[in-house]
């Protein structure tokens, strides 16, 4: 009889201890999953890029670089609302740059069609913007990515009667927006986006 009772015992202490070892090994692989998924998400955010661009004393000609120096640009192209009418641009080594001109010019007429003529006063456009899709490839830590996003290029302009009504548009940076799906077509993005948005055309300040 104590030999049966010292057993049972023995038994419950090797099923409490197996259940402390199978919490312990639960709480490990938790652990461990938590640091894996940590990992793969800093891994996911050192790939990820944000581009920018360095516009020329001229303004007639923009560099696309990245904000990181880990990062090493490829080959880009940049997408405009289609109502513009500018066809899209290839940004190549060595240089990786983009001429503003068309695109200046295309804005100007977009503001010179949407603003009555102003007699005597000045139309002074602030930090205005127009949506574009950068599809660019870069390597960073020697693999090559792949990634198309929604940047805003900003852009100042004075619109008077003084020189025929024609806008001085003057480029003046990139802001990123949000990245996209590798298969969005970048021209029906753009279209949409723009005709929701009125074609971009905020208030500006009369002087």
């Amino acid at each position: 009889m104590i030999k049966y009772r010292n057993s049972g015992i023995i038994g419950i202490l090797a099923l409490g201890i197996s259940l402390l070892a199978f919490i312990s090994s639960m709480r490990s692989c938790s652990i461990a999953s938590k640091s894996l998924n940590l990992s793969i998400e800093q891994f996911q955010r050192e790939q990820l890029v944000v581009w920018d661009v360095i516009v020329n004393k001229d303004n007639d000609e923009m560099l696309i670089k990245p904000t990181t120096d880990e990062i090493t640009l490829q080959g880009a192209t940049l997408y405009y609302p289609p109502e513009l009418n500018v066809s899209e641009c290839m940004a190549t080594p060595p240089s990786y740059s983009i001429s503003t001109y068309r695109i200046s010019l295309a804005i100007g007429d977009h503001l010179r069609k949407s603003y009555p003529k102003y007699k005597n006063k000045y139309l002074v456009g602030v930090d205005s913007v127009i949506p574009i899709v950068i599809d660019s490839r870069y390597t960073t830590k020697g693999k090559l990515f792949f990634e198309k996003a929604t940047y805003f290029l900003r852009y100042e302009f004075v619109l008077s009667d003084e020189n025929g009504n024609i806008p001085l548009v003057k480029v003046i940076g990139l802001a990123f927006v949000g990245r996209l799906s590798y298969d969005t077509d970048p021209c029906i993005y753009l279209q949409e986006l723009w005709r929701a948005n009125k074609g971009f055309i905020k208030s500006a300040e009369n002087e």
